[in-house]
């Protein structure tokens, strides 16, 4: 692969790797002297969520890890009122949280409860009257999770600054603190785990974004991964901004190499990985293109055949199902499109009020995102 690297066609490729402008694709929060965040989550259809909650964050310094407490404020659709806070919140298009002011009258109710670093579920229901009733479901369990024994480089939580956060399956926020350079933290939690065994089983490779570190806490808890940052981005980012177009195809070629590499490198090791799109393949900063959330953990159903998603099949993919993903990545490369055809008539049923039968990573569970 070397060999492809000397045309001057490259540096062009050079270029849309570090170009710092594809920052403006992780959501900046604009979180100036409030006290607190408030994310929200939601389970079943999308066009009616049966229940979900809202994720806030009370005290804590901005940008830093560990110092809040984290409150979930769970609530289910409320079938004896059409018109209540959860059910609001349930129907947002936006996704939205609860309203401001039903969240502060919860925390009021619990301030003993708020500890940094642990966290504290309620359980919610509006009354017909007007009223509320509150049920703390769990009280200032830490946060993170049991550390697996072995020989990981860490990075304790509390060294860590954020600025820019991305939702997704996990949380991911670009940081400072390890160093002098910005890299990606991606966030465990109880409902996206990280299998960090998976990645003992894998050598070294160039052909992957593998971790760097593992983040723990002060009592030795695990609560994520640190990863190389690359400012431009996915494949997918790249190809949406239509800066490929122009492309010679001696890059585009690079490309489909890379990709290709990354997959044999896999395959090689009896990884079926289940997940290959072009949102899981990064442009590096040195115009190479590489893999990452290749620990399988379910697939993305306009990338894989429908036979994969069968109850039978138990959402477990083959080498086949991977080679033809890759197939699928290589032509959106080859014809500089974000989309799969298939997707595009997704989105047009969408519009038309069909039911939106796309799921994220792990097979069975509805997300509001493809990716």
């Amino acid at each position: 692969m070397q060999d492809f690297i000397t045309p001057l066609d490259f540096n062009h490729a050079l270029t849309i790797a570090s170009s710092t402008t594809r920052r403006a694709a992780w959501k900046a929060l604009d979180i100036d002297n409030v006290a607190r965040l408030a994310s929200a989550w939601t389970e079943g259809s999308d066009s009616s969520p049966e229940a979900g909650g809202t994720i806030v964050l009370v005290g804590g310094t901005v940008g830093t890890f560990g110092t809040a407490a984290t409150v979930l404020i769970r609530y289910e659709r409320n079938e004896a009122m059409d018109m209540c806070v959860e059910n609001t919140a349930l129907d947002d298009p936006h996704g939205n949280p609860l309203d401001d002011t039903v969240i502060s009258q919860v925390l009021q109710k619990y301030p003993e409860l708020f500890k940094a670093n642990h966290r504290t579920v309620v359980d919610f229901a509006s009354q017909p009257n007007g009223e509320f009733t509150t049920n703390v479901y769990l009280a200032n369990q830490p946060m993170g999770l049991d550390m697996l024994t072995g020989a990981w480089s860490t990075v304790r939580l509390s060294s860590l600054r954020w600025t820019h956060r991305l939702q997704a399956r996990h949380s991911l926020y670009l940081v400072t603190g390890n160093g002098d350079s910005v890299q990606v933290f991606k966030e465990a939690e109880d409902d996206a785990p990280i299998n960090l065994f998976f990645f003992t089983t894998l050598p070294n490779t160039d052909v992957l974004v593998a971790p760097t570190h593992v983040v723990v806490d002060d009592l030795e808890r695990f609560h994520g991964l640190l990863m190389d940052y690359h400012p431009a981005g996915s494949l997918k980012s790249v190809l949406a901004s239509g800066a490929t177009v122009e492309l010679p195809w001696t890059v585009k070629l690079v490309w489909a190499c890379d990709v290709a590499a990354g997959i044999h490198f896999l395959h090689s090791h009896s990884v079926v990985w289940g997940d290959i799109k072009t949102s899981n393949v990064i442009l590096c900063k040195d115009g190479h293109c590489r893999l990452i959330d290749y620990c399988p953990e379910g697939s993305t159903t306009a990338w894989y055949p429908r036979q994969v998603f069968e109850p039978e099949a138990q959402g477990l993919p083959s080498f086949a199902d991977d080679a033809g993903a890759l197939g699928l990545v290589l032509w959106s490369i080859a014809v500089d499109e974000v989309q799969l055809p298939w997707e595009v008539e997704v989105t047009l049923a969408e519009e038309e009020g069909e039911e939106d039968n796309r799921w994220d990573h792990t097979v069975g569970r509805k997300m509001h995102q493809d990716d």
